[in-house]
């Protein structure tokens, strides 16, 4: 999938961007399939010069702008709609300005109502017994399995010690 975002480009501490046109998996430096414009944010006000002609071409191909560029697309009147919050670490989809998605939290408390209810007896029911007790025996059950795997390591390390001490042994 294409997407359409800014590249940095230019000296420390003076960012000037590029408008690329990129495959989504990409790195942002690395090849682009097309340059589209540029982006100086330091100017008063800031300069933003892209290919109008350019942007309709691959918003018509199905290439998806960035946060950060739609909301730069929404100010120069290329795209209508609302801008959105960029965040860089979200890596969900970038949400409206207005919040008015009132279907996804009914959905989310219904599935962690249920979640919620089942552990809740069964800790109450544990702390009542004696607490000491029941970890115990839990514990030693965990660790019989995660100690059946090292076992086959420690055989292929000690193959290649043998060959080692017989070849000083022959000189």
């Amino acid at each position: 999938m294409l997407v359409i975002r800014l590249s940095r480009v230019g000296k420390k501490k003076q960012p000037t961007y590029r408008v690329v046109v990129q495959e989504k998996q990409r790195d942002p430096w690395g090849t682009s399939v097309e340059i589209i414009g540029n982006y100086n944010p330091r100017t008063e006000p800031s300069t933003l010069n892209l290919k109008e002609d350019r942007v309709k071409h691959w918003l018509e191909r199905g290439a998806q702008p960035s946060p950060t560029v739609h909301n730069l697309l929404v100010d120069i009147g290329l795209v209508k709609g609302p801008k959105v919050r960029a965040t860089c670490h979200d890596k969900a989809e970038p949400t409206p300005v207005t919040d008015s998605p009132a279907p996804a939290p009914a959905v989310e408390t219904e599935k962690v109502t249920p979640v919620e209810e089942a552990p809740a007896p069964a800790v109450e029911t544990e702390k009542v017994t004696p607490v000491e007790e029941a970890p115990a025996p839990e514990t030693p059950v965990e660790a019989e399995p995660v100690q059946e795997t090292p076992i086959p390591e420690t055989p292929a390390e000690e193959s290649p010690t043998l060959t080692g001490e017989e070849k000083p042994a022959a000189e």
